[in-house]
C-alpha cells in the first residue's frame, strides 16, 4: 500500500499507527523499521510507562504446576523404553521422589505466593476451554475458602445479553472478591478498570495472546494498585517477554537512581514492587537431570535388558516360580511371547539354550 501511494502521490505524507510494532509470530519483525525506516514520532515502551508511573509493575508468580504433568510424561516415556516394570524400578523411585518434592514445594509456595492483594478485589481467570470452567472454579474455591467469593462467566456458550449482564455485575460488585472466568474473551477490545490480578489457566504459545492477557492487568486504571499475575500453567516457559520487561525496568531504574537521585524513593519502590517468583525453573532442572539419565541408555542396552527380562519371565512361567497374581502373570506371559517373536534375533545362544532346557523339562 505504501508503494502504491508513493508512486501515485509522491508528495503525500504517510503516518502509521500501532500499539504493537513488533510481530511476535513472524520472527519478531519490527514493522516500524521495515515500513518507516525506524522513524517514530512517539514511542513509549512498557518499561518506560512503568518508570513514568503510568503503569504499575506486577508481581508475577509462576506456580510450577506443570512440573507434575512433565513427571507423568517421563513415566510414560519409561513405560515405552523399558516395558517391564521390574527394569524401571530405579527410575520410578527417582520420579516418585521428585513428584513428592514438587508437590510439597508447590503446596508450601502456594501458601506464601497466592495471596489476594486486597479485600473485595477483581480478578480475571483465563481458561483453556468452557468445559474447564467448573474445575477452575473449584481450584479458586479451594484456595480461598475463607473469603467471600463471587463468580461470573463470559464465553460463547452463553447468550450475548447474559455475557453483558455478567460483565456489568462483575464491574459493579464491591461486596466480595470477584472472579470472572473467560474463554477466548476479554483478550482485547473490552477493557475492565481496576483489575487486581489475573489467573493464567489457559496454556498458550502465542506471544500475542500472552501479551494481551497481561495487558488486561497492566492498565492506567490500576497504576496505584498492587498487581499480581498467577501463572498456573507455566506459560512463562514459552515466553521471555516478562523477563525482558523486568530486566529493562531494573536496568533503567538503576540508571535513574544515579541520574535523578531526588526521586530515588519512587524508583526503589518500583524495584520493590516488580517481582518474578519462578517456581518452575529450579524444579525442572532436577527433572531434566532424571530425563538425561533415562535418555543416556543406548537402544542396544535397552534391547538387551528387554530380552533378558522376557527370557526370565518365560523361564519362571515354565518353572511355575512366579509369585505374581495370576492376572499379571498372564499379561506378562503374553507380552513376553510377543517379544520372543519380535526380538528373537537378539537372543544369545546361552539364552536360547536356557529357555529350551526349561521348556523341555516342563514337557
Amino acid at each position: 500500500m505504501i508503494k502504491i501511494i508513493k508512486e501515485k502521490y509522491p508528495d503525500k505524507k504517510i503516518i502509521g499507527l500501532t500499539a504493537t510494532p513488533t510481530r511476535y509470530l513472524d520472527h519478531e519483525r519490527n514493522m516500524n523499521e521495515e515500513l518507516f525506516l525506524g522513524k517514530a514520532v512517539s514511542t513509549l515502551t512498557l518499561g518506560d510507562a512503568i518508570l513514568q508511573g503510568l503503569l504499575q509493575p506486577p508481581t508475577y508468580v509462576n506456580t510450577g504446576n506443570s512440573c507434575i504433568e512433565y513427571i507423568e510424561y517421563l513415566k510414560n516415556k519409561l513405560n515405552r523404553k523399558f516395558v517391564y516394570q521390574e527394569d524401571m524400578i530405579m527410575y520410578q523411585k527417582l520420579l516418585d521422589t521428585a513428584t513428592k518434592k514438587i508437590e510439597e514445594h508447590i503446596a508450601l509456595r502456594s501458601n506464601m505466593d497466592i495471596e489476594l492483594p486486597r479485600e473485595n478485589g477483581k480478578y480475571i481467570v483465563f481458561c483453556n476451554r468452557i468445559s474447564d470452567i467448573e474445575t477452575n472454579k473449584q481450584i479458586i474455591e479451594k484456595r480461598f475458602k475463607d473469603i467471600k467469593l463471587s463468580f461470573y462467566e463470559v464465553h460463547s456458550n452463553q447468550e450475548r445479553e447474559k455475557n453483558e449482564r455478567n460483565l456489568a455485575d462483575f464491574r459493579e460488585n464491591n461486596e466480595s472478591s470477584s472472579f470472572i472466568f473467560v474463554v477466548d474473551s476479554l483478550n482485547e477490545g473490552i477493557h475492565i478498570d481496576n483489575i487486581d490480578g489475573i489467573f493464567l489457566l489457559r496454556k498458550t504459545k502465542s506471544p500475542i495472546i500472552y501479551f494481551q492477557q497481561l495487558g488486561r492487568l497492566l492498565s492506567y486504571s490500576t497504576k496505584q494498585k498492587k498487581l499480581v499475575v498467577w501463572d498456573m500453567v507455566d506459560n512463562i516457559k514459552n515466553h521471555s517477554v516478562i523477563y525482558k520487561l523486568y530486566q529493562d525496568v531494573i536496568d533503567k531504574t538503576k540508571k535513574l537512581l544515579i541520574e535523578d537521585p531526588e526521586n530515588a524513593d519512587k524508583y526503589n519502590q518500583i524495584i520493590s514492587n516488580f517481582k518474578i517468583v519462578d517456581n518452575y525453573t529450579g524444579i525442572m532442572t532436577q527433572i531434566n537431570m532424571i530425563e538425561e539419565q533415562i535418555d543416556k541408555i543406548p537402544e542396544e542396552e535397552l534391547i538387551k535388558i528387554r530380552v533378558s527380562r522376557f527370557i526370565n519371565i518365560l523361564c519362571d512361567q515354565y518353572k511355575t516360580k512366579s509369585t505374581l497374581p495370576k492376572k499379571i502373570q498372564i499379561e506378562q506371559l503374553f507380552k513376553a511371547n510377543e517379544d520372543l517373536y519380535k526380538y528373537y534375533k537378539h537372543i544369545t545362544l546361552e539364552q536360547f539354550i536356557k529357555i529350551k532346557n526349561v521348556s523341555e523339562k516342563k514337557k
